[in-house]
């Protein structure tokens, strides 16, 4: 029921700048971006999260940086719910560019670290997305941010509208032959593609396929969901088969049912990406040899 409003512009690039130009990223396991950046002065890779509507400092990290947690609040992830606070005046400098944000949302993140595996001190969420151009190449693997009046897309590139799904962003993905429906646009996702429990059981995507389970999770602890196959998975005009997918449990303290699910980034760094929220749009050129 609460919405952070809509701040000032708060990023900038460095003078004569309109773009920071590619940056070579940190792609952990493959199908994670972590950033070279620094935070109030602090040299630190920050994890790069569509799927977060704010960014966020661990709590720990935010001490090292002069920011305490103010305030309490719950901050809601795919493992459910937990604690979380604010910390004001944050800047995040990435190459020529420099976001400095009034507030920032500030949660216990050592335990999604570990289950990642790495160190997880900063999320880089909505904030960066809503004042620039974000340009993805997985093959790189490097990542640019440009300056909206100044960036002309490539010839050749598939649009794919970015729909607003509450604070969060949407794209239309076909499963198992099925009419296209909203999945969550979430780059903080390692996975192919996880499905709500609403959609789901409506279709009968289990059927009588062999499933197994899994924990799975990240803010607000963790999860035992079922894991199985889906026969076809249709994206941005590109068919995927046999495509590993997650079937999140029901769970009676979340409504889920305005989305169908949520697509990782298994699938999305296979397509070169210029992400543009304030349009609600982004443009795809798929990777050859992905």
């Amino acid at each position: 029921v609460f919405e952070q409003p809509q701040s000032d512009r708060t990023l900038t690039f460095a003078p004569g700048k309109r773009s920071t130009g590619p940056i070579e990223y940190d792609p952990y396991t493959g199908t994670r971006i972590y950033i070279p950046a620094k935070v109030n002065g602090r040299e630190f890779d920050v994890l790069l999260d569509s799927g977060a509507d704010s960014s966020v400092l661990d709590k720990k990290f935010a001490l090292s940086v002069g920011r305490e947690k103010l305030g309490s609040s719950f901050a809601t992830g795919t493992g459910g719910e937990q604690e979380a606070g604010y910390a004001k005046d944050v800047t995040i400098e990435i190459g020529a560019m420099t976001l400095k944000l009034p507030s920032v949302s500030v949660v216990d993140l050592e335990s999604v670290g570990k289950r990642i595996g790495i160190p997880l001190p900063v999320i880089l969420g909505r904030d960066v997305f809503l004042q620039s151009i974000v340009d993805i190449d997985p093959s790189g693997p490097t990542i640019a941010f440009h300056d909206s009046a100044a960036f002309t897309p490539p010839a050749g590139a598939t649009v794919v509208p970015l729909e607003p799904l509450g604070s969060l962003r949407s794209v239309p993905v076909s499963v198992a032959g099925l009419p296209h429906a909203p999945m969550v646009f979430d780059l903080g996702n390692g996975g192919y593609i996880t499905l709500s429990p609403e959609y789901w059981q409506k279709n009968g995507l289990l059927g009588q396929q062999k499933t197994s389970t899994r924990s799975s999770g990240a803010v607000g602890g963790e999860r035992i969901n079922q894991v199985g196959t889906l026969r076809t998975v249709r994206f941005a005009g590109v068919t995927f088969h046999d495509v590993p997918a997650q079937f999140t449990a029901p769970n009676p303290e979340r409504n889920t049912a305005s989305r169908a699910g949520n697509i990782g980034m298994s699938i999305l760094g296979r397509f070169g990406m210029m992400i543009d929220f304030q349009n609600s749009r982004m443009w795809l050129l798929p990777i050859a040899d992905r």
